[in-house]
Parts: structure tokens; sequence; C-alpha cells
């Protein structure tokens, strides 16, 4: 008799299965592996004078993952090689964000110089650091401080 070639055996069908599994569980893995991680996200936004309360900006950082992260310092940067860092809390210990905390930084027009030992620094960017030297930029800041500045 003739075999139809379009049938699987058992043995055929047990492999597909078990490949199908396999790819399953790569997958699921990949995708919550990626998901377990600290992942922030940064806001700035520009408030003019109102009433009383003098312009500022708003610099906003969360984290949105699932780790905790510890942020050592904020930067005030004039350019990328003339910067100034001021720790948050103790200089050792950093500022820790855990699931869907949040950090808020005001600045104001008098907190745009920082003052160095070697030199001054006109704040035009800020940017965070973490405890292991990443560096997290912030959305628009740039133009928002040059906002400010013109107040």
């Amino acid at each position: 008799m003739l075999r139809n070639t379009m049938s699987l055996s058992r043995a055929e069908i047990i492999s597909v299965v078990a490949l199908l599994v396999s790819i399953l569980g790569i997958s699921s893995s990949f995708y919550f592996g990626l998901r377990d991680r600290a992942r922030l996200v940064t806001a700035s936004k520009f408030y003019p004078w109102h009433e009383g309360q003098e312009a500022h900006v708003c610099i906003s950082i969360a984290n949105a993952g699932r780790r905790p992260v510890v942020l050592r310092m904020w930067v005030g940067a004039e350019r990328e090689d003339h910067w100034a860092g001021m720790f948050l809390r103790d200089a050792g210990q950093g500022l820790r964000l855990a699931e869907h905390d949040r950090h808020d930084l005001r600045l104001t027009k008098s907190d745009l110089c920082a003052i160095t030992p070697g030199d001054d620094v006109l704040i035009q960017d800020v940017w965070y650091e973490d405890n292991i030297g990443n560096l997290y930029k912030i959305n628009a800041v740039k133009h928002h401080i040059a906002q400010l500045r013109d107040t």
C-alpha cells in the first residue's frame, strides 16, 4: 500500500510540539526579562510667572520599570565638558526610586548658575546620573531653560 505523504508519524508530531513549546518558553523568557528592569521616564515643563509664583522649570524623573534604581546626582551643564553635579541626599547613598516612584526638581532663574571651586557654570542642560554611571537626559529641558533665562 502507498502511504500518504502528508501524514506525520507519532514521533514527528511529538517533535513539532516540543519545538513549539521551546519557542514559546524562550519568547516568554525574553519578554519578561525585558520587563523586569529599571526604566526611567523623564520630562520637563516651563511655568511662567503667575500670581506671585516666580517662573520656573519643573523636571520630573520616574521609574516606569520593575526594578529599583538609585539616582546619585543631577547635573547642570553649560556644555558637555563643563558641568556641575549636585548630589541627591547623601553623597554615598543617593535617591532610591522603586517601581513607579517619582522625583521632581524645581529650577528657578537663580538656580541656573552653579558656583564651583574652579569656575562658574551657567546651566544650559540638565541630566541625572545613577549609581553605576548611566546618564539620563531630560526631554526638551534645553528649550525650557532658555525660556526661563529669557524671563
